[in-house]
């Protein structure tokens, strides 16, 4: 890049009073970043990941899903979900099974998922337990609303650019 070009990135920026801690995405993404390490770490004893364990309590507080079915209460895409549940699968905790035809598929928690479950249940207890108390539940309470209030900002944003 050229100097002149570089000096007008920067006029553009100063002028623009853009400074990263600001950035919604950039925010947003070093959230999920420290949480999932938290979870994750916290969930290691028992061969879990923060996504493994919210996909077993989905399957199981949901029943059977077809992969579309989990991807759409999960906010995944459904392209995702296959590569997502591999390890799963590989350990026995979830089933896959064909649906109507060849394409579509049937998730469950076995019974081991089940068990592994509730091994994991009071180490999801106690992370959660320490977060929001390390931020004061009120302070929690707060966010998770801030959090809903962006998340459904950005729907409507989606929805908006879809037309």
């Amino acid at each position: 890049m050229s100097r002149s070009a570089v000096n007008g990135l920067r006029r553009a920026v100063a002028e623009s009073e853009l400074d990263p801690s600001h950035c919604v995405f950039r925010s947003v993404s070093r959230l999920s970043r420290t949480i999932t390490t938290l979870f994750d770490k916290e969930f290691a004893p028992v061969d879990l990941t923060a996504g493994h364990f919210t996909i077993l309590m989905t399957l199981f507080r949901a029943g059977a899903l077809s992969v579309g079915g989990l991807a759409e209460l999960l906010d995944m895409d459904a392209s995702t979900i296959p590569r997502v549940l591999q390890p799963l699968l590989r350990g026995k905790l979830v089933t896959s099974k064909s649906g109507t035809d060849r394409r579509y598929r049937i998730l469950s928690i076995t019974e081991e998922g089940c068990v592994r479950l509730n091994i994991a249940l009071p180490y999801w207890q106690r992370i959660q337990k320490r977060v929001q108390t390390q931020m004061r539940s009120t302070s929690w309470t707060a966010a998770r609303q801030a959090l809903g209030t962006l998340r459904e900002s950005a729907i409507q944003l989606q929805r908006r650019d879809a037309k």
